[in-house]
């Protein structure tokens, strides 16, 4: 079996199972395969973990987009957790895009969710001159409420604008992962996840993919997107292994 087919063989697997069950799923593909393991982290989204600033003492969400190596960068202090030498750092002009968001998204998790951690991270993709991604991550964690034990809402938000002449090109991709035991109204266990992609191109089209359906209760694809639509074109070529 080349790379190839065990990349995507792995990620079809991570479709299938619930978002509890993917960080001990993306071990198992990294020890069986540990030439693809940078492939896998970058490729699949899992459940978020939280930090604590050393620095500042504010929660911060740890994730693929703020790692390198073992090490975590807080976008409060713009610092590596454990400390890292020749650590990559955003440029300027993003490090100050980056400082901005994180002050608007933590009012807008507030609002919205009443509670809950929230980190944007700004990175230059090395694409194309003027490009620049940024992430957007919510953490909430719920418990006691109409008839809930427990639940935990993770969503990851990211977003490429690329330059194309004098326009910009923007490609949005949302997953939500969700996991919540509600004894109170009957169900054990309630898992899923859900992807959508949405891109618009200077023509002013604009594209929506699934790359992945909801999950149920097994943790299996509800959702398959219409073969026929032009928008799943672009969504199996985002799918493919990453360059």
């Amino acid at each position: 079996m080349t790379e190839d087919m065990q990349y995507e063989a792995g990620l079809d697997l991570v479709r299938r199972l619930a978002p509890t069950k993917i960080p001990e799923l993306v071990g198992h593909l990294c020890s069986l395969c540990p030439d693809l393991t940078d492939d896998w982290l970058t490729s699949i989204d899992q459940p978020l973990q939280v930090k604590k600033c050393a620095k500042t003492g504010r929660d911060f969400v740890l994730c693929d987009y703020n790692r390198d190596a073992d090490s975590y960068r807080s976008p409060f202090s713009n610092e590596y957790e454990p400390p890292l030498e020749d650590a990559v750092l955003p440029p300027d002009n993003l490090r100050q895009l980056e400082v901005e968001a994180n002050d608007i998204f933590a009012t807008f998790t507030k609002l919205y969710y009443e509670s809950g951690v929230c980190s944007v991270y700004a990175w230059d993709p090395a694409t194309e001159d003027g490009a620049f991604a940024m992430g957007v991550f919510i953490h909430k964690v719920g418990e006691g409420h109409r008839g809930l034990d427990q639940g935990v809402w993770d969503s990851i938000h990211v977003f490429e604008v690329v330059p194309e002449g004098d326009k910009f090109a923007y490609r949005l991709t949302t997953t939500v992962l969700l996991s919540m035991n509600a004894s109170g109204t009957g169900l054990k266990t309630l898992a899923g996840s859900y992807t959508q992609q949405a891109e618009n191109n200077p023509q002013g089209r604009l594209w929506l993919a699934r790359p992945r359906g909801e999950h149920g209760q097994d943790g299996r694809d509800n959702g398959e997107p219409d073969a026929e639509q032009p928008a799943v074109r672009v969504l199996r070529q985002g799918q493919g292994r990453p360059g």
